[in-house]
């Protein structure tokens, strides 16, 4: 069985600007960069894996196109 890793992300309301959140992104590397904070990270069993913008939108949506098909596979009804 593959795995499914438990990731986390930032997210913002729709329209902010391109620049401002490339500056949160770069905020962000830097903070899970921080010795203190990787060690915080792995203590936990965790390992940090900052991404780019892009790269975190494209992880999203490939992880949106697999668990959609798992759904439609077992043919999972929404609850009314």
């Amino acid at each position: 069985m593959p795995s499914s890793p438990c990731r986390f992300g930032l997210g913002t309301p729709a329209g902010v600007p391109g620049p401002i959140l490339d500056q949160l992104n770069q905020a962000a590397r830097q903070v899970l960069a921080g010795p203190d904070v990787v060690a915080a990270i792995e203590k936990q069993g965790a390992l940090p894996s900052p991404t780019s913008r892009a790269e975190f939108a494209e992880l999203v949506r490939k992880e949106n196109a697999r668990w959609r098909k798992i759904v439609e596979d077992i043919h999972f009804a929404k609850l009314q």
